[in-house]
């Protein structure tokens, strides 16, 4: 009977004690032995009222912390943002004066610049160097002979490394008729592609527009090595395009649907794209990913650095080389100053540029870099140029450059992220 007291109450959902409508319990009980009405037809109001209400509360708490959540991370975010994200880039140089240059230490070639950096398969790191010597049958100071590509190899891990002395028996890349190079082999960029396992090597080959051979016409080339030491010429990339050279090659993390496996970002005054589906042959897309901006530090032209550094948050660091003109130097005719900049790419679709530097991280402020006095020794004044590098960890990035196509130095880059 308590039982069915209890469910007849929870009918009544606005009494204060069950005392009050006695009458009308036994009235709902006597009812209940004569029509036998179950128990459970006895709807306990209260109960199911108090049960919504319950829900409702738990629902609006529950919807409330979510809503508070999101506004503290939104706060979180935007006090402190993801510290993946590329910020910017500063370099600092390793030493003021160059650590390769014509000398019983360190080379037998007047110029020694332009290098490429890679590491051998023992653990050796090794420079692909552009070396050059004066023409002594020559009065004028900028005649020189053909250009050469030699190998200084260290076994050194520190930034300023021990490298070996370059004589010519470190040559690796000789100006003949065999290599459509007659003129000289110059500026390599160099890559190693697992695939492949081998390196790849692009240069500028030198050769002559005429029988005459009095104009030189660079082309860019390739050649290729399962070492590093001996190489094996494959030719020119784009026979039919004039003043082609700087070539770097970025290899996809997969091939896309119309087989491409690699981009090589290559040219002369700008930078354009070329796609490979063997890493042999190359097809220009007409596609300018880079180009001088007028009035700029890099208004007069742009050409490729080292071959783009992959970044920890998936897009590339690519450096490139670029020149403004800035007056009358030393040099009869020259007038262009040299300078080094960036571009961040996307790590999915390289061909498209997210970042390019406002200034940039290195310019030819010292001495054998602008090389502009008639004392100094120099190929080409107001220059830097870097076509080599390596990464030290996540956040550091150590490129080698030249000055005035003389002489080697490298700095170090640090990447600051948010």
């Amino acid at each position: 009977m308590s039982d069915y007291v209890s469910f007849v109450k929870g009918k009544f959902e606005h009494r204060d004690s069950i005392d009050e409508h006695s009458d009308l319990i036994s009235h709902e009980v006597s009812q209940h032995g004569q029509s036998g009405l179950q128990e459970d037809d006895l709807i306990p109001i209260e109960e199911e009222s108090y049960s919504k209400k319950c829900l409702i509360v738990s629902a609006s708490i529950i919807f409330g912390s979510i809503f508070i959540f999101i506004i503290i991370v939104c706060c979180v975010t935007l006090i402190h943002p993801p510290k993946n994200t590329f910020s910017d880039i500063t370099c600092i140089r390793d030493q003021n004066d160059p650590w390769l240059e014509k000398g019983a230490l360190s080379s037998v070639y007047d110029y020694n610049y332009n290098s490429a950096y890679f590491d051998l398969a023992d653990g050796s790191h090794a420079i692909a160097v552009r070396v050059q010597n004066q023409d002594s049958t020559q009065e004028d100071s900028w005649d020189v002979l053909p250009s050469l590509i030699a190998l200084s190899t260290s076994s050194d891990n520190s930034i300023l490394k021990s490298w070996s002395r370059i004589s010519s028996d470190s040559v690796i890349m000789t100006p003949d008729d065999a290599t459509d190079s007659i003129g000289g082999c110059e500026d390599p960029r160099i890559l190693w592609v697992e695939s492949e396992k081998l390196y790849f090597m692009f240069y500028t080959a030198v050769t002559y527009a005429d029988e005459a051979q009095t104009q030189l016409v660079p082309h860019l080339a390739l050649a290729t090595s399962d070492d590093g030491r001996d190489w094996d010429y494959q030719g020119y990339l784009f026979p039919d395009e004039a003043d082609s050279k700087s070539g770097a090659l970025i290899v996809l993390d997969e091939p896309r649907d119309d087989g491409t496996v690699g981009l090589l970002l290559w040219g002369d005054s700008s930078i354009r794209v070329a796609t490979t589906t063997d890493f042999y042959n190359y097809v220009n897309t007409g596609q300018v990913l880079i180009a001088p901006r007028d009035g700029e530090w890099d208004g007069q032209l742009v050409e490729s650095g080292p071959p783009p550094f992959r970044l920890k948050d998936g897009n590339y660091l690519f450096f490139y080389n670029s020149a403004q003109q800035d007056g009358e130097t030393i040099k009869p005719g020259y007038t262009l100053q040299y300078h080094v900049g960036y571009v961040i790419l996307d790590g999915t679709t390289p061909e498209t540029v997210l970042k390019r530097s406002d200034s940039p991280l290195l310019s030819p402020d010292l001495d054998w870099e602008s090389c502009n006095s008639s004392d100094d020794v120099t190929l080409t004044p107001r220059v830097v140029f870097t076509e080599g590098g390596y990464v030290i960890d996540e956040n550091t990035i150590n490129l080698v450059y030249q000055g005035c196509d003389v002489a080697t130095n490298s700095m170090t880059c640090t990447i600051e992220w948010v």
